[in-house]
């Protein structure tokens, strides 16, 4: 079954490094596209909001590797079209409800639909994601990868969300653990320790698939969306993220 057509966007974005800069640098959730021809029957606001991706991780991913010379690969799709950050066999992996939005373009799906989404979607980026791993690792250098995304500052229904960002991790906390306290040196803000989410739900796929098995230092960095509002807001992290990148590598696998 063809989902992607010519016209269509490919699955990703992918921004080479030099080939000496170990950071690779991810964007699950950063594309708001939908296949041509398939606008998921939702309203022009809903496709605008967190439902949809991240808002801001885009613009800050595409100003990052303008400005720094890591591997940045960041998904055009959208996370209701698939979620590029849960395992296939999840219930969240292609989403009918999201924040109390149904999602009626996901119901009734047959088998072949769902291949569709992930031999077109979601396996291309990740097995560009494995590409960038294999030929670092060949070249001597250890991969250092951070995950970023963004999340709303309330969900329906919650309290408010008072971290200005969060850092998450499962086993591994080497580079995890530099980040959250290099954040909260730097800014002073509140930064959650696997908070607003946990790196330890089982809901995720993209480290726990290609960090962890190899011993890979790894990071998943959330950040308040309503911080990536502005394009001067979004440098501020860009410049955040370029120091932490120089100066806080991790050598060697766990």
């Amino acid at each position: 079954m063809i989902l992607l057509r010519e016209n269509d966007a490919p699955a990703y974005q992918f921004y080479m490094g030099s080939d000496d800069n170990p950071w690779i640098v991810l964007g699950d959730h950063a594309g708001w596209l939908f296949p041509k021809g398939n606008d998921f029957a939702l309203s022009t606001l809903d496709r605008q909001r967190h439902i949809t991706y991240d808002l801001g991780v885009q613009k800050l991913l595409s100003t990052l590797s303008t400005q720094f010379s890591a591997h940045v690969i960041m998904g055009n799709y959208s996370r209701l079209v698939i979620d590029l950050n849960r395992p296939l066999n999840h219930p969240t992996s292609i989403i009918q409800v999201s924040d109390n939005t149904t999602i009626s373009a996901n119901y009734h799906l047959s088998e072949r639909e769902c291949y569709a989404r992930q031999d077109q979607i979601f396996w291309p980026y990740h097995y560009q994601i494995q590409r960038v791993i294999e030929r670092m690792i060949t070249r001597g250098i250890t991969p250092n990868l951070l995950s970023i995304h963004s999340f709303c500052p309330k969900l329906q229904g919650q309290e408010p969300r008072p971290w200005s960002a969060g850092v998450l991790w499962n086993l591994d906390e080497r580079l995890a653990l530099k980040l959250y306290n290099f954040l909260l040196t730097e800014t002073g803000w509140m930064i959650g320790q696997n908070e607003p989410y946990s790196g330890r739900d089982p809901c995720a796929f993209t480290l726990p698939f290609h960090a962890e098995p190899l011993g890979l230092p790894h990071a998943l960095l959330e950040i308040r969306q309503d911080m990536l509002e502005s394009q001067k807001q979004v440098q501020e992290w860009v410049d955040l993220i370029k120091i932490f990148m120089t100066n806080h590598v991790v050598m060697q696998k766990t």
